[in-house]
């Protein structure tokens, strides 16, 4: 049995798991990945609401200043919170070029009738916490 070769392939997996290790400690593991592999960061989160209230049902959805630029949407939560989640290249995208945060009624007077919100976003600035204080649509006459 050689001793010496032994020693060495245990001391270079000793040395690999604890570069590993090392790595992971001192930068995280990162964010996580969706289905298609693309690394998943918050873009924005914040609370929605009326009166300093959380309102439900709202669509909050954040777009970049750009000519292809698309709009990641979701709905606020029971509690009016919200949290827009999407990959580093828009990250990137909205980094670079800025956008807006727009919040929408979308249903109806279920949950009271609000004006719809806009808020631009600047260049740099992502992510953000937005939180948005929204005000009661005047009734038709």
């Amino acid at each position: 049995m050689n001793v010496p070769k032994i020693f060495k392939r245990v001391a270079l997996g000793v040395l690999s798991t604890g570069t590993t290790l090392f790595i992971a400690a001192c930068y995280g593991t990162g964010n996580y990945y969706d289905d298609d592999e693309s690394w998943v960061s918050t873009i924005v989160q914040g609370l929605v609401s009326f009166n300093q209230q959380g309102v439900v049902g709202l669509e909050v959805c954040v777009t970049p200043d750009l000519p292809n630029g698309y709009s990641a949407c979701v709905l606020t939560d029971a509690g009016g919170n919200y949290l827009i989640e999407e990959d580093d290249t828009y990250l990137d995208e909205l980094n670079t070029a800025g956008g807006e945060l727009t919040v929408t009624d979308v249903d109806g007077e279920d949950n009271g009738a609000y004006v719809d919100q806009i808020i631009a976003i600047a260049p740099g600035t992502i992510p953000a916490s937005i939180d948005v204080e929204l005000e009661e649509l005047a009734p038709e006459e």
